[in-house]
C-alpha cells in the first residue's frame, strides 16, 4: 500500500491585503499515493499547481482535472466537492466577498461553482504569478512573492461597496440568526 503524507501551512496575507484575502496557504503532498479530499463549500480561491495534478468532482457530476504548472481560480463553491491529487504541492489564496468585487471585474455569480484558469481574470500576469511562487525556494518567499503581487494587482482599485462587506459581517455575527434580523 503506497504511503502518502499531507502537510497544510497557512499564512496571513500582508495586513493592507486582510479585508480581501483570508489566508495564503501551502499544501504538500508527500509518498507515492494520492489523496481524496472533500472540498466543503467555500469562497472563491486561487490555486497554483506547481508539482502534481488534481482533479475536482463539482456536486452536479462535472469533472475538471489541471495538470502543473498551472494557475487556476474557483469561484464560491456552494456544495461540497471532491478533489484528488498526487504528491506535490499547491499554493492557495482564499478571497473574501470583498476580495472577490476589489480583484474581479467579472461577476461572481457566473463562476460559482467552477474553476478556470487564472488567465481569466488578469490575462498573462497569471503566468507572472506562477513563476515567480515556482521559482520561491521557501515558504517566506512564496508569502513574500504572494504579497508583492496582490498588493501591486489590486493598487489603485475601488473598495468593495459598504452594503458587500456590512452583508459578510452579519453573516459571521453569531446573533444575528436570520435575514429578518439583520433587515
Amino acid at each position: 500500500m503506497p504511503q502518502t503524507s499531507v502537510s497544510f501551512r497557512y499564512f496571513l496575507p500582508a495586513p493592507a491585503l486582510r479585508a480581501t484575502i483570508t489566508t495564503y496557504y501551502v499544501l504538500e503532498v508527500g509518498g507515492d499515493g494520492l489523496i481524496e479530499e472533500l472540498l466543503f463549500p467555500e469562497w472563491a480561491n486561487i490555486r497554483l499547481l506547481l508539482d502534481a495534478e488534481w482533479t475536482q468532482t463539482f456536486g452536479d457530476g462535472r469533472v475538471v482535472t489541471h495538470s502543473p504548472p498551472a494557475a487556476v481560480m474557483s469561484g464560491v463553491i456552494s456544495r461540497t466537492a471532491a478533489v484528488r491529487g498526487g504528491p506535490g504541492r499547491l499554493v492557495g489564496v482564499g478571497f473574501l466577498p470583498a476580495g472577490w468585487a476589489v480583484f474581479a471585474a467579472l461577476p461572481a455569480c457566473a463562476y460559482l461553482n467552477d474553476i478556470v484558469p487564472l488567465s481569466t481574470f488578469v490575462g498573462a500576469a497569471a503566468d507572472d504569478l506562477l513563476r515567480t511562487v515556482l521559482s520561491a525556494p521557501d515558504d517566506a518567499a512564496i508569502v513574500a512573492a504572494l504579497d508583492a503581487w496582490f498588493l501591486a494587482h489590486m493598487a489603485g482599485r475601488e473598495a468593495a461597496e459598504a452594503l458587500l462587506v456590512a452583508a459578510h459581517e452579519v453573516l459571521l455575527d453569531p446573533d444575528v440568526r436570520s435575514v429578518a434580523e439583520w433587515a
